[in-house]
């Protein structure tokens, strides 16, 4: 019986297609803002990061930032896209587009939705921000496509540290 359903349960690699995706540079007068959290299961605390870039991909600022204690996912995650309106507000950034690989924080910014989650106080205090901003977009984009937030957020958390670059 395996035999015959184990491949309907999971088929095989070799008929799997991953279709790559890259990074999409902004519009000329925008920037992007990654933002990544790091959890690790047996390690208390998370690490953050916001790397902000210009429309050529060129490296404007990054900044890491280690917050130790007990966190939800999502919690984390918007703590990471604080971290980088904050970011943006310093360096005078008016139009940004803000991409994460959470798509529940995502959504919920896109909608301008105040939840009433562990993390919606920092949800209405993001959204209260965007009034620095002439223009602000939320996009969702696949791990892959945020490797460079992802490694500083973890790289953040394995070395419990706090960074600007």
């Amino acid at each position: 019986m395996d035999e015959i359903f184990g491949e309907v349960q999971s088929p095989r690699q070799d008929r799997l297609e991953k279709v790559k995706q890259k990074w999409v540079p902004p519009p000329d007068d925008y920037v992007t803002i990654k933002i990544d959290a790091s959890l690790i299961l047996d390690k208390m605390g998370c690490g953050l990061s916001a790397v902000i870039r210009g429309s050529e991909g060129d490296l404007i600022v990054a900044e890491i930032v280690f917050i130790p204690g007990v966190v939800s996912v999502n919690l984390a995650e918007a703590a990471a896209m604080h971290l980088g309106f904050r970011l943006a507000h310093r360096w005078s950034a008016p139009k940004a587009i803000v991409s994460s690989d959470c798509l529940g924080i995502v959504n919920d910014m896109q909608s301008s939705s105040s939840t009433f989650s562990d993390w919606g106080m920092l949800g209405r205090e993001i959204l209260a921000l965007q009034q620095h901003f002439l223009s602000l977009k939320f996009t969702y984009v696949p791990r892959d496509c945020n490797a460079v937030a992802n490694a500083l957020a973890i790289w953040s958390h394995a070395n419990d540290m706090d960074e600007k670059v």
